[in-house]
Protein backbone atom coordinates (compact mmCIF):
# COMPACT_ATOMS: atom_id res chain seq x y z
CA UNK A 1 0.00 0.00 0.00
CA UNK A 2 1.25 3.49 -0.85
CA UNK A 3 0.45 6.43 1.41
CA UNK A 4 0.81 10.01 0.32
CA UNK A 5 1.83 12.60 2.84
CA UNK A 6 0.16 15.88 2.05
CA UNK A 7 1.71 18.89 3.72
CA UNK A 8 -0.51 21.92 3.68
CA UNK A 9 1.01 25.27 4.54
CA UNK A 10 -0.70 28.15 6.22
CA UNK A 11 -2.41 30.52 3.81
CA UNK A 12 -1.23 34.13 4.15
CA UNK A 13 -3.60 37.08 4.35
CA UNK A 14 -4.75 38.43 0.98
CA UNK A 15 -5.79 41.64 -0.73
CA UNK A 16 -3.37 43.92 1.13
CA UNK A 17 -4.50 47.52 0.71
CA UNK A 18 -2.37 50.51 1.73
CA UNK A 19 -3.79 54.04 1.54
CA UNK A 20 -2.85 57.44 2.88
CA UNK A 21 -4.82 58.18 6.05
CA UNK A 22 -7.44 60.76 5.03
CA UNK A 23 -8.02 64.09 6.77
CA UNK A 24 -4.83 64.12 8.81
CA UNK A 25 -1.63 66.10 9.17
CA UNK A 26 0.34 63.43 7.29
CA UNK A 27 2.84 60.72 8.25
CA UNK A 28 0.23 57.93 8.44
CA UNK A 29 -0.79 55.09 6.15
CA UNK A 30 -3.76 52.77 6.78
CA UNK A 31 -3.41 49.08 5.93
CA UNK A 32 -6.18 46.53 5.58
CA UNK A 33 -6.32 42.91 4.44
CA UNK A 34 -8.49 39.84 4.16
CA UNK A 35 -7.84 37.35 6.95
CA UNK A 36 -5.96 34.16 6.24
CA UNK A 37 -8.29 31.18 5.82
CA UNK A 38 -6.29 29.72 8.71
CA UNK A 39 -6.86 32.75 10.95
CA UNK A 40 -8.35 30.83 13.88
CA UNK A 41 -5.18 28.75 14.23
CA UNK A 42 -2.68 31.61 13.86
CA UNK A 43 -0.59 33.32 16.49
CA UNK A 44 -1.18 36.65 14.72
CA UNK A 45 0.11 38.80 11.89
CA UNK A 46 3.35 40.72 11.34
CA UNK A 47 3.38 43.92 9.27
CA UNK A 48 6.47 44.66 7.18
CA UNK A 49 7.31 47.80 5.21
CA UNK A 50 9.89 48.73 2.61
CA UNK A 51 10.79 52.14 1.30
CA UNK A 52 11.14 52.39 -2.48
CA UNK A 53 13.82 51.83 -3.90
CA UNK A 54 15.09 49.68 -0.97
CA UNK A 55 14.82 45.93 -1.39
CA UNK A 56 14.51 44.86 2.26
CA UNK A 57 11.28 44.80 4.26
CA UNK A 58 11.48 45.78 7.94
CA UNK A 59 9.05 44.72 10.65
CA UNK A 60 7.03 47.72 11.83
CA UNK A 61 4.36 46.06 13.95
CA UNK A 62 2.14 43.11 14.68
CA UNK A 63 -1.48 42.27 15.49
CA UNK A 64 -3.45 39.42 17.00
CA UNK A 65 -5.31 36.94 14.81
CA UNK A 66 -8.75 38.17 13.75
CA UNK A 67 -7.45 41.70 13.09
CA UNK A 68 -7.65 43.14 9.56
CA UNK A 69 -6.30 46.66 10.10
CA UNK A 70 -3.04 48.37 10.99
CA UNK A 71 -2.07 52.04 11.01
CA UNK A 72 1.53 52.90 10.18
CA UNK A 73 2.04 56.10 12.17
CA UNK A 74 5.66 56.69 11.26
CA UNK A 75 6.02 57.49 7.55
CA UNK A 76 7.86 60.33 5.85
CA UNK A 77 5.46 62.32 3.69
CA UNK A 78 6.25 61.96 0.01
CA UNK A 79 8.35 58.77 0.45
CA UNK A 80 7.03 55.72 -1.41
CA UNK A 81 6.29 52.54 0.55
CA UNK A 82 4.99 49.04 -0.04
CA UNK A 83 3.80 46.59 2.62
CA UNK A 84 3.58 42.86 3.27
CA UNK A 85 1.48 41.22 5.99
CA UNK A 86 2.64 37.81 7.18
CA UNK A 87 0.56 35.20 8.99
CA UNK A 88 2.45 33.82 12.02
CA UNK A 89 2.14 30.22 13.20
CA UNK A 90 4.67 28.68 15.62
CA UNK A 91 7.23 31.40 14.78
CA UNK A 92 6.98 30.67 11.02
CA UNK A 93 5.96 33.49 8.69
CA UNK A 94 3.68 33.04 5.68
CA UNK A 95 3.96 36.15 3.50
CA UNK A 96 1.25 37.96 1.54
CA UNK A 97 1.77 39.52 -1.84
CA UNK A 98 2.98 43.13 -1.50
CA UNK A 99 0.59 46.06 -1.48
CA UNK A 100 0.64 48.65 -4.20
CA UNK A 101 3.01 51.59 -3.73
CA UNK A 102 1.65 54.31 -1.46
CA UNK A 103 2.82 57.57 0.10
CA UNK A 104 1.50 59.69 2.93
CA UNK A 105 0.86 63.41 2.74
CA UNK A 106 -0.95 66.02 4.80
CA UNK A 107 -4.43 67.18 3.80
CA UNK A 108 -6.28 70.34 4.59
CA UNK A 109 -9.18 69.23 6.73
CA UNK A 110 -11.84 70.70 8.93
CA UNK A 111 -13.06 68.78 11.99
CA UNK A 112 -16.82 68.29 11.99
CA UNK A 113 -17.33 70.45 15.07
CA UNK A 114 -15.89 73.45 13.18
CA UNK A 115 -18.04 72.93 10.09
CA UNK A 116 -21.20 74.36 11.67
Amino acid sequence: MIYLLLIIGILPPADIKAVDKPNDAGSKINLSWTLSHDDATLDGYVVLRRTIPDTVYDKIGSTMHGVTFFEDENTDDGEEYTYIVAAVKNSELFYSEPSSIVRSYPQVFMPEELMY
